[in-house]
């Protein structure tokens, strides 16, 4: 585990200007592996919300001085689809989180890089009224990277008016 196995990781990769994330399946940089060692309970956000939003806010606490691509949104543990995440639930994770970088890190939401990888289980969610909506009101959508598995992100910003298109502004930096 990258941030897990050598306390300099995150550091070293940041003074060399290298932006360092997690998996499609593993949000606000804690990977998986680390649901064993350090969650409070399962990972389900209807059932265990607080030890969820907990482990996550601490994977930001830890990377916020670092050069960092945060995934957001959730997934079933061990990259499964989630029996229990809606439409609306995955809607209020990703508010959360958005909610939790910006006061973790002390900037504006837009300023912050950030992945949503969909895969087709979001399907109908991001094809329905409510998340065509929802999508086109997140002002942070339009910096932030969306990566779909089937598709393509041509789909994507087709459907979405150029959403998709779109890449959080990275700066490039020398190693000090």
């Amino acid at each position: 585990m990258f941030y897990l196995d050598d306390e300099r990781s995150g550091p070293t990769a940041s003074e060399w200007g290298v932006f360092m994330g997690t998996s499609h399946h593993e949000p606000m940089a804690r990977a998986d592996k680390e649901q064993n060692r350090f969650l409070k309970g399962r990972w389900d956000w209807g059932s265990n919300k607080a030890g969820v939003q907990a482990f996550m806010k601490e994977g930001a606490e830890r990377s916020k001085n670092w050069l960092t691509m945060y995934t957001l949104g959730m997934r079933g543990s061990g990259d499964a689809a989630s029996p229990t995440l809606t439409s609306a639930a995955l809607e209020d994770v990703i508010k959360w989180q958005q909610s939790t970088l910006s006061q973790t890190l002390g900037k504006d939401l837009a300023s912050i890089p950030q992945q949503w990888v969909m895969y087709k289980v979001s399907g109908p969610w991001r094809h329905s009224a409510a998340g065509t909506r929802y999508l086109k009101q997140q002002a942070s959508v339009k910096r932030a990277r969306l990566t779909m598995s089937q598709g393509g992100p041509r789909l994507l910003a087709e459907r979405y008016e150029g959403f998709g298109r779109h890449h959080a502004a990275l700066e490039r930096r020398q190693p000090r």
